[in-house]
């Protein structure tokens, strides 16, 4: 996050205070601390002093390995409340004494003793009216940048967090807010900050499950790119949609129609939309069983991917980056289906794509996965039943309970229906069919 401004830096000075107290209570100092987070332990000092506001999930992570009993994570999206809220322009002016903030002081530090403790903790919603009232009270600059910074946040964690909605779906609701009482110069800025978060909410909203809702949601994302005006925005929407799509089995007809859209608004510019809505083309193709037309979307793909900015090539872990490793993927996907002899080397070469450090993060984990069990469908379709079904099996059971998505599962059953029909009443076919259908809790 950024420097906190003169309105908000003795807030988050606060919160750093506390937090240096909950790690010298737990007897860590700031190395192992930040390592085990991860993070620089330069950037943990800085928490500490104040000088800069703290994301959401490291505070999280922090709470956890100190064992602070939720009291940091319960603290920090108090005060983020209070500093999101900040108009965007000069409220009035207001004169402190020194004496009074020490009374806000001390009431905030009493408060925040009894903080996860039985009982109201009275002194600290007191400390926080009369802090609110001084903030709001201040002169506000624009969040634009923060919150620019905050989208992308959630664009580097949506994939890997299951609590997610809840935090974006809130964040959503102060960008209105604040977009309502941005200047005129800023207006297109916020609206690309919610179309992004919009996009990012219809996503995780799919990706939990939540269909009916996910599609609405979309709906509005698509409206929320076109108003930001910005054609690279509108294809990724439209794309990203297209995929999950394929994977919640929406009809063909629909899904060509958003990858059609993607293509219209790329204008054949080199972008995350335009590499998706190819990836989308190839995977219907393949799934039509049209290898010509399949291997011309994928030919296409990788033309894109040549040509894409150095920063989309970069970025592994965000929603808006395309790293090799889709690339890959997508390929991957595509000759399976398509029962290519080419499906083995794909499937190596996807794998070898992506990060061999272990762990590796939860969303490449799942990605990982992925490609285990394209291993698993060529080996069923090749004969060895009993073999590829292990190999899916192992992928899945690898897999946190948390971490089997939608989409781990539409893999994970594409398994199945790989199986001959003469072998499904068979164990190994029975055995795999129950073991999909236990509550993910129970599965081994």
């Amino acid at each position: 996050m950024g420097i906190p401004s003169s309105s908000d830096a003795s807030v988050w000075g606060l919160f750093g205070a506390i937090m240096r107290l909950e790690r010298e209570k737990a007897g860590m100092t700031l190395r192992p601390l930040a390592a085990a987070i991860p993070t620089d332990f330069s950037h943990l000092g800085k928490w500490e002093r104040g000088q800069h506001r703290p994301p959401r999930d490291a505070v999280s992570k922090i709470d956890s390995i100190l064992d602070a009993n939720g009291r940091l994570t319960k603290l920090h999206a108090y005060l983020s409340e209070l500093t999101e809220l900040r108009t965007c322009s000069v409220t009035s002016a207001i004169s402190v004494s020194d004496g009074d903030m020490d009374a806000i002081r001390r009431q905030l530090l009493s408060g925040l003793v009894a903080l996860g403790t039985v009982g109201p903790a009275t002194d600290l919603l007191g400390g926080l009216d009369s802090l609110r009232n001084l903030v709001d009270a201040r002169v506000g600059t624009s969040q634009l940048a923060e919150w620019e910074e905050l989208a992308w946040e959630y664009a580097l964690t949506v994939r890997s967090r299951t609590d997610i909605i809840a935090d974006l779906s809130q964040d959503l609701l102060a960008v209105q807010r604040l977009a309502m009482a941005a200047p005129a110069a800023e207006a297109r800025g916020w609206e690309r900050v919610n179309a992004r978060m919009t996009m990012l909410l219809a996503y995780a909203l799919g990706n939990a499950g939540n269909e009916r809702e996910s599609r609405r949601w979309w709906a509005s994302a698509r409206r929320s790119a076109a108003r930001a005006d910005e054609g690279d925005l509108l294809a990724a929407v439209n794309a990203v949609e297209a995929i999950q799509a394929l994977y919640e089995q929406r009809p063909l007809p629909l899904i060509q129609t958003r990858i059609d859209a993607a293509l219209t608004a790329a204008q054949g510019r080199p972008c995350r939309g335009t590499a998706s809505a190819y990836g989308a083309q190839a995977h219907i193709a393949a799934m039509s069983g049209d290898r010509a037309s399949a291997l011309a979307a994928l030919a296409e793909q990788a033309r894109i991917a040549e040509q894409l900015p150095d920063e989309v090539v970069r970025d592994e872990l965000s929603v808006f980056g395309w790293p090799e490793a889709r690339l890959l993927h997508t390929r991957s996907l595509v000759l399976t289906l398509l029962n290519d002899l080419g499906a083995d080397g794909a499937q190596e070469e996807a794998v070898q794509a992506y990060p061999s450090a272990q762990p590796r993060p939860a969303a490449l984990a799942r990605q990982v996965a992925q490609v285990q069990m394209h291993r698993a469908i060529t080996a069923v379709r090749r004969g060895d039943v009993a073999e590829g079904i292990s190999m899916a099996q192992a992928a899945l059971g690898g897999l946190p309970v948390d971490g089997r998505t939608r989409y781990i599962r539409y893999v994970a059953g594409a398994v199945l229906e790989s199986v001959p029909a003469v072998d499904r009443a068979r164990p190994p076919a029975v055995e795999y069919k129950e073991y999909l259908q236990l509550p993910p809790g129970e599965r081994t």
